[in-house]
């Protein structure tokens, strides 16, 4: 703003005298600042200034009257103090121009000294305004109108928090079996030494979606046919579920074909009834979105975390493995689902392995059993 008044000040010289080549020099650039508070000056405080021009005092209820203000030479009410002696203060600090901070050309000058500190602290923009300015409310008007620059509201702002969505339909399928709704997922690989060799397997966790139970089963590797028997096995001890969910890995989709053709072949041979029973919907969840397997991959880090403290040895036996393996899976079943309450007379709290063996380990049941 400061410019463009300086080039119309500039071209009014100019049609004035023709003479006079067209250059902004700083003695226009002053003039046109000049102008520039003079015209925020009469806006806001027209009144106080028409009484100085008179020589007249301006009331009690201005709220200018602790300044004592004056006019200098050029018009510009000022501020007056008790430094006009001191020698290395310029001018404009000993005696400020007075600006109302509501007045749009002193937010506009605000904001330029804003800029200027790279849009950094507040006191920073607040010292280098005293200086030269006495802005009326000087900090609330810094902090307004960095409230609203555009470029430090994208820097600060933060994200959002999303809504918590619902739980799927299988982590509320309440009177069912455990593992009737399955998540499935593979880790690895584990060392074993077979003979005078060493061999690799491979983890496959099943966790119900409704009891939080864990199933574990080995593989000696990730094809389709090795992944369908450890599903069988886990349905001979945990019975079929009735829905699979797992990733888009390419076992789990050849694991899909191959159970659907073997269903197509029992429908084939009139064995409809076993079919269906042992017939399971499989749903993958969406490509390249692991965090949509959070139920299965949380419980796959506690199984790892149990099996780094249990298993010492780098390459252990086949059977030791598996061995482990059903230990670990006995103490992730042991956690509790809910609160632990300390009090005397509290309930127990509750496991995976209390649906599955009826109480929290598979220690002895101490007292009468009771199956309600």
């Amino acid at each position: 703003m400061i410019f463009l008044d300086s080039g119309i000040l500039a071209l009014k010289r100019k049609f004035k005298d023709r003479k006079y080549t067209y250059d902004l020099d700083g003695s226009i650039m002053e003039r046109a600042e000049r102008l520039l508070i003079r015209n925020s000056q009469f806006e806001s405080f027209s009144s106080e200034i028409t009484l100085l021009k008179n020589s007249k005092g301006i009331p009690t209820c201005s709220k200018l009257l602790t300044l004592s203000p004056y006019l200098d030479e050029h018009g510009v009410l000022r501020a007056g103090g008790r430094i006009d002696a001191a020698p290395d203060v310029s001018p404009e600090t000993k005696r400020p121009a007075i600006l109302d901070g509501r007045n749009y050309i002193a937010r506009l000058i605000v904001r330029h000294y804003h800029v200027a500190a790279a849009h950094g602290n507040q006191e920073t923009v607040v010292n280098e305004l005293r200086q030269k300015y006495w802005i009326t409310r000087l900090r609330p008007t810094v902090k307004n109108v960095v409230s609203k620059c555009m470029v430090c509201r994208l820097r600060k702002c933060k994200p959002e928090i999303p809504r918590i969505g619902d739980l799927p339909a299988a982590r509320m399928a309440h009177h069912q079996r455990p593992f009737s709704f399955c998540g499935l997922d593979l880790f690895g690989p584990m060392e074993v030494t077979v003979g005078r060799r060493r061999e690799k397997r491979y983890g496959v966790l099943f966790t119900c979606l409704t009891t939080r139970a864990i199933h574990i089963e080995t593989v000696p590797s990730l094809t389709s046919d090795s992944l369908i028997m450890a599903i069988r096995r886990k349905a001979s001890r945990r019975g079929w579920a009735t829905q699979l969910f797992s990733d888009n890995g390419t076992n789990m989709r050849g694991a899909d074909v191959e159970m659907k053709k073997a269903i197509a072949e029992l429908d084939q041979r009139a064995l409809i009834d076993e079919a269906m029973n042992h017939g399971t919907k499989w749903t993958f969840i969406p490509p390249v979105s692991p965090h949509w397997g959070g139920a299965w991959e949380r419980l796959i880090r506690s199984v790892k975390t149990s099996l780094k403290v249990v298993l010492r040895e780098r390459a252990p036996r086949d059977e030791t493995l598996s061995t482990l393996l059903a230990e670990v899976e006995n103490i992730v079943n042991s956690r509790p689902l809910t609160h632990v309450s300390v009090e005397a007379g509290s309930m127990e709290a509750l496991t995976p392995n209390h649906f599955l063996l009826g109480s929290s380990s598979n220690l002895p049941q101490m007292g009468v059993f009771d199956d309600s």
